[in-house]
C-alpha cells in the first residue's frame, strides 16, 4: 500500500480478467480482496479479511449494509468455489482448466479464502501479461456489469501500451463482437451446461452460443442491452473511474443489424483517486471500540452515580489510562468522605493525588460545583 496516497493497487492476471464467468458483483469484490490479502502457507495461497475489513472495503461507501451482511457473504463464497479459468492455446493444441478456489470458510469474524496451489502463477508469481488496477475504483462500482467493462478495457489498455497512464492525450480503441462482449461481462449464463460444453469445444462461433444454444437470455436485442447494460456501466466508469469511454457501432447485412462495438478510451487527466482511506476508518473503529470498552471498565469500577460523560472525563484527564483511574479510585475509598465525588475525582486525576495521603475537598458549595461542571465541559469537548 502507498502510505503517501492511500491507493492500493493489485496486479491482476489477465487470465483472470478474460476468463468468461457469471458473477455478481460481491464476488467480483471478494475475489478482488482475496487477490489484495493473497500469502504463500504451506504450499497453499491464502487470503484471511477480518470482518471489519470487509465491511470498510465493500460498504465503505453505504450508509447502511441492505440484508444480513453474513447471508450475502455466504451465498457470494458458495458461488465462488464453483469458478473455474480456462485457458487454451489452439495453434499448440493445449488447454488448461483449473479451479480458481478451493475453500471459503467464515469463523471467528475472519473470511478465509483458500486458492487452488495450480493457481499460483496467476496470483502470487505475476510478472507479466497483468493489468494494474485500483482497489478504491473497483470497490467504488455499485453495477457488476460495470465492474466486469472496465477490468475489460484497463486489460485491453495495458495490452495497446504498458505506458498508456503516462500519454493523456493518446486515445486507445477495442474492437468487441456484441456475442463475445455479452460473454465477457457476464450478460450470457455461462454456467449452462449447452453453453459451457460449446465454449470448451470452440467449433461454434460466439454470436451462435449466445443466440441459440443460451437459453437463460438476458438483453437479446442491442436496444435493451444498449439502455440496460451498455450506457450505464459506461456513464458509471466515466463518473468513477480513472478513464473515459464513449463507442461507436458496426453493422453487418442487408438490415444493418449491429454486431460489433468499438470503444474509445483516454486517460482522465488529473484524475483524483476515490476517498478510500481504509486503513484510517478501520484504526478509527478499533480505537473507538477500545475507548467504549473503557468507558465501560470505569462504570463497572466506580460504585458511584456516575455517568458516561464521567466517566469520558476521567479516562481523558489520564489520556485513557485505566489504571490510574483504578489508583486513584482506591485512594477515594480511603477518604472519609467525599461530598462530591466528580469533583473530587477531577481534582485528584488533575492533581495526580498520591496513595496513603488523605484529600479532603468541601463538597457541594456552588462555585466548586460550577467548577467541576465547566471543567467537565472542557475535558469533554477536548
Amino acid at each position: 500500500m502507498n502510505k503517501e496516497n492511500k491507493t492500493e493497487i493489485i496486479k491482476k492476471s489477465n487470465i483472470l480478467i478474460s476468463s468468461k464467468y457469471n458473477s455478481s458483483i460481491l464476488e467480483n469484490k471478494l475475489l478482488t480482496l482475496g487477490l489484495l490479502k493473497a500469502k504463500q502457507e504451506d504450499g497453499r495461497i491464502i487470503s484471511r479479511i477480518p470482518t471489519e475489513e470487509l465491511k470498510y472495503y465493500l460498504c465503505h461507501n453505504e450508509k447502511k449494509i441492505s440484508g444480513s451482511f453474513y447471508s450475502q457473504i455466504k451465498e457470494a463464497a458458495d458461488e465462488m468455489i464453483d469458478r473455474k479459468v480456462f485457458i487454451e492455446d489452439k495453434v499448440n493444441n493445449r488447454f488448461i482448466i483449473m479451479g480458481l478456489i478451493g475453500v471459503v470458510k467464515y469463523q471467528n469474524n475472519v473470511l478465509e479464502i483458500k486458492f487452488e496451489p495450480d493457481m499460483t502463477d496467476y496470483i502470487l508469481n505475476v510478472k507479466s501479461n497483468y493489468t494494474n488496477l485500483n482497489i478504491a475504483i473497483l470497490m467504488s462500482f455499485k453495477k457488476n456489469y460495470s465492474y466486469r467493462l472496465y477490468e475489460i478495457l484497463k486489460s485491453a489498455l495495458y495490452e495497446k501500451n504498458r505506458n498508456w497512464e503516462n500519454k493523456e492525450a493518446e486515445e486507445y480503441q477495442i474492437n468487441f463482437d456484441i456475442a463475445e462482449l455479452k460473454l465477457s461481462i457476464g450478460v450470457v449464463d455461462t454456467t449452462e451446461k449447452e453453453v459451457k460444453h460449446e465454449l470448451r469445444r470452440g467449433k461454434l462461433d460466439l454470436e451462435t452460443i449466445v443466440s441459440d444454444v443460451s437459453k437463460n437470455k438476458k438483453f437479446e436485442n442491442w436496444s435493451n442491452f444498449k439502455y440496460r447494460v451498455i450506457d450505464p456501466s459506461i456513464k458509471e466508469i466515466n463518473e468513477k473511474s480513472d478513464i473515459n469511454v464513449y463507442y461507436s457501432l458496426s453493422r453487418t447485412g442487408n438490415g444493418g443489424k449491429i454486431t460489433g462495438i468499438t470503444f474509445y478510451m483516454r486517460k482522465k487527466p488529473q484524475f483524483k483517486t476515490p476517498e478510500f482511506t481504509l486503513q484510517d476508518n478501520i484504526k478509527k473503529d478499533v480505537e473507538k471500540k477500545k475507548k467504549q470498552h473503557l468507558i465501560n471498565k470505569v462504570l463497572t469500577l466506580i460504585d458511584e452515580p456516575i455517568t458516561q460523560d464521567n466517566a469520558i472525563a476521567f479516562l481523558k484527564y489520564t489520556n485513557w489510562d485505566y489504571d490510574k483511574i483504578e489508583q486513584i479510585y482506591k485512594i477515594a475509598n480511603q477518604q472519609e468522605e467525599i461530598n462530591n465525588f466528580v469533583g473530587w475525582m477531577t481534582s485528584a486525576l488533575k492533581c495526580n493525588y498520591k496513595n496513603n495521603n488523605i484529600h479532603k475537598i468541601e463538597g457541594y458549595s456552588y462555585e466548586e460545583i460550577k467548577d467541576a461542571d465547566e471543567q467537565l465541559k472542557i475535558i469533554l469537548n477536548s
